[in-house]
C-alpha cells in the first residue's frame, strides 16, 4: 500500500542546496510534499497528517497543511531554549520561507505571508527576527506594525501551543530529548506511524 508522501525521498540528507536551486519551482499545487522534500525532518508529521486528513489535493488543502504543521513546526521551535541543533532547524525553516517568497507562483507568496507570519505576536516576532530573512523582513515592515520595534514584547511566557499533528514529537526526536521538555500541547489522536519511529 502506498503512502501519500511516497513521492517525497526518504533519507535524504538535511541539506538545502537542492532546494535553493529549485527556489521559482515551489508551486502552490504540490507545496505540501515540496516543503517535506525541503524539510525531511518534519516528514513523519507530515505523514500523520495525510493519513489523517487525506493526501495532497485529498486534503483541506495547503493552508490546512501549512499552518497546522509547518507554521506550528516553527512556532514550538521558536518557544524552546536556544542550542545548535534548535537555531538550525529554524535556520532551515525560515531559509524556506524565504525561499516560498521568492517563488514565481504568487499563491506561494500569499500562503507564507498569510500562513507563517500574518497576525502573529509581538513576542514570536522577537524570537523569529534573527532567523527572518530579507524578503520575509521587507514583508512584514510593509505588513506588520509590531516588526519594527517588537524589542520590548515579553517573550518569557510561552503561549498555548496546539499541536494536532505530532509536530512536538518529531521536534523532540531531533532535538533528543522527552517530549515533556518540548512546549505546547499535542491533541492528535494516534500515534507516529511505526515506520517513522527511530
Amino acid at each position: 500500500m502506498s503512502s501519500p508522501g511516497d513521492n517525497v525521498a526518504l533519507n535524504k540528507p538535511h541539506n538545502l542546496f537542492e532546494a535553493e536551486q529549485d527556489v521559482s519551482q515551489f508551486q502552490y499545487s504540490q507545496i505540501e510534499q515540496q516543503l517535506v522534500e525541503a524539510l525531511p525532518e518534519i516528514r513523519p508529521a507530515a505523514e500523520f497528517y495525510w493519513h489523517t486528513e487525506g493526501a495532497p489535493g485529498q486534503d483541506d488543502g495547503p493552508y490546512i497543511f501549512f499552518e497546522q504543521l509547518f507554521a506550528a513546526y516553527v512556532g514550538v521551535l521558536l518557544w524552546l531554549p536556544s542550542t545548535p541543533r534548535r537555531d538550525e532547524l529554524l535556520r532551515r525553516a525560515f531559509t524556506v520561507s524565504e525561499q516560498m517568497f521568492e517563488s514565481t507562483d504568487r499563491d506561494v507568496q500569499t500562503l507564507v505571508a498569510i500562513g507563517l507570519f500574518e497576525g502573529r505576536e509581538p513576542a514570536w516576532l522577537k524570537r523569529a527576527k534573527p532567523f527572518v530573512g530579507p524578503r520575509a523582513a521587507e514583508w512584514l515592515r510593509a505588513y506588520h506594525d509590531c516588526w519594527r520595534d517588537c524589542s520590548d514584547a515579553n517573550d518569557v511566557i510561552v503561549p498555548k501551543i496546539l499541536d494536532g499533528y505530532h509536530v512536538r514529537t518529531v521536534i523532540a526526536r531531533e532535538l533528543q530529548v522527552p517530549d515533556a521538555q518540548v512546549p505546547g500541547e499535542t491533541y492528535a489522536t494516534g500515534r507516529l506511524p511505526d515506520e517513522c519511529r527511530d
